[in-house]
């Protein structure tokens, strides 16, 4: 009867461990952020730390950014108008991963894991919407 009871025990251990890190399975750690500019057309590009991460030759376009990275910066050019820049960062959604852990029994570990492999964050805003200065 014991070996039942420890069997029964070891199986929601192992379960909670799998199931720990709801948002990391659900969500992923990186996500498409769609970036507009208004008039359309400008050359964006993507840069982290003064580094190129993406860059797209006319807007509206996507980039695929890791959720844990933030800040990102996002500069935008286009004929007749100046320069633009914009940053976007991240933001935790709490709410989301709380529910998702506590429904996936992940808890304290799945919040932590979340926050570890960045699944916990979303990357904002999203869309990011930049009103060009032009001539």
């Amino acid at each position: 009867m014991k070996a039942f009871e420890f069997g029964r025990l070891l199986a929601a251990c192992s379960a909670a461990i799998a199931l720990s890190g709801c948002m990391t399975m659900a969500r992923g750690t990186t996500e498409s952020v769609r970036v507009e500019s208004v008039p359309s057309g400008a050359a964006a590009r993507i840069e982290k730390a003064g580094a190129l991460l993406d860059e797209c030759s006319a807007t509206p376009c996507s980039f695929v950014l890791k959720r844990k990275s933030p800040p990102y910066v996002v500069t935008m050019e286009r004929d007749g108008c100046a320069t633009a820049t914009a940053t976007l960062d991240r933001d935790h959604d709490t709410s989301k991963s709380l529910a998702g852990n506590i429904l996936g029994l992940g808890g304290l570990v799945g919040l932590g894991v979340d926050r570890v492999s960045g699944a916990g964050y979303s990357v904002v805003p999203n869309p990011l919407i930049v009103h060009l200065d032009c001539r």
